[in-house]
């Protein structure tokens, strides 16, 4: 599948390579804080459709369209996984690395957002430890409502603008209709080689697991 280059000032960001997919995705994403009124955007996409190189071209878009810095642009997770910390710096130029965070880091993410204006934060995998119907006390949720990032007004006062990306929002999506106008849905549609669970099934190559271990519960 051909790819694409970045267009950016900023060197690093202009070597790094994304789909096709991913840059419309991006365009999609920015075009949607074209409202005024928009401070939330969902980026709902499959397993491995290419959200952490959508992130990417994003931050491309976001700096160009929007005049923002480099270093208030953030990506966020409510996973406790370092691994996951890993993998996303992998898939990201080395200029974004540094203002990577999961969860055990949010106090420090905290400390770098703590008065600035005109940001961008990307939230990867927002169904873990966000603010859902049945668990307001989360970890992200409980970080959003101490730096007041819950309230409408406050993002917009610090044009503060948010883009949660998920494979599996579940009850995420109730919490997004709390914003009203102020929020926008958008999907990763995946690439044309881009193989998911739903083929495989259709395919027949998903088969039920069996014990291989010789264990007799009897």
């Amino acid at each position: 599948l051909e790819k694409e280059e970045l267009k950016c000032e900023n060197d690093d960001i202009a070597k790094w390579y994304i789909f096709p997919n991913q840059r419309r995705c991006g365009q999609c994403i920015k075009d949607k804080f074209n409202c005024k009124k928009t401070v939330t955007v969902m980026c709902i996409g499959l397993t491995q459709s290419g959200k952490t190189v959508t992130m990417v071209s994003l931050t491309n878009q976001f700096i160009n369209k929007f005049s923002i810095p480099i270093e208030n642009i953030f990506i966020i997770t409510g996973l406790s996984d370092k691994e996951w910390k890993n993998q996303t710096k992998e898939k990201i130029p080395d200029i974004m690395r540094k203002r990577v965070f999961h969860r055990n880091q949010l106090k420090a993410f905290a400390k770098e957002i703590k008065g600035k204006k005109n940001i961008l934060i990307m939230m990867d995998e927002i169904q873990i430890a966000a603010k859902s119907t049945e668990k307001k006390d989360q970890t992200v949720a409980k970080l959003f409502k101490e730096e007041g990032l819950w309230d409408k007004q406050v993002r917009f006062e610090r044009d503060i603008k948010i883009v949660q990306f998920s494979a599996t929002p579940d009850g995420v999506l109730d919490d997004l209709k709390e914003w009203g106008e102020s929020y926008a849905i958008v999907k990763l549609e995946p690439g044309e080689t881009y193989t998911s669970c739903f083929d495989l099934l259709e395919q027949k190559r998903v088969f039920q697991y069996k014990d291989l271990c010789g264990y007799d519960k009897n």
